[in-house]
C-alpha cells in the first residue's frame, strides 16, 4: 500500500448548491477572520451576527475546503467517477 498527496485535492471538488434534501453547505467563520473578510468586502458586514459576545459570519460554500467533513466525500466521489469513466473506456 502506498500513500500520495494530491495538491489542492479538495479545492478541485465542486460543492452542490443544494443536496438532494435541499440542504446547503454552510461554514461558520468567527474570530479575527470575520474582521479581515469584512475589510476585504464591506458588503459582508450586514451578515455579521453576535454569538456569545463573539462576531460570527455564516457563508454558503461553493468549493470544498479541507476543514469540512463533506470535502473528503466529494473528492472521493469525484475520483471514483473518473476511474469508472476510464475503466469503461478501456
Amino acid at each position: 500500500m502506498s500513500q500520495h498527496d494530491i495538491p489542492i485535492a479538495f479545492i478541485q471538488s465542486q460543492v452542490e448548491k443544494q443536496d438532494k434534501d435541499g440542504h446547503r453547505t454552510i461554514m461558520k467563520i468567527h474570530g479575527p477572520l470575520v474582521k479581515i473578510l469584512c475589510e476585504m468586502n464591506p458588503k459582508y458586514k450586514e451578515f455579521v451576527i453576535d454569538e456569545h459576545s463573539r462576531q460570527a459570519l455564516y457563508m454558503h460554500i461553493i468549493k470544498a475546503l479541507y476543514v469540512l467533513m463533506i470535502s473528503a466525500n466529494l473528492f472521493y466521489n469525484n475520483q471514483k467517477n473518473q476511474i469508472w469513466i476510464q475503466v469503461k473506456l478501456i
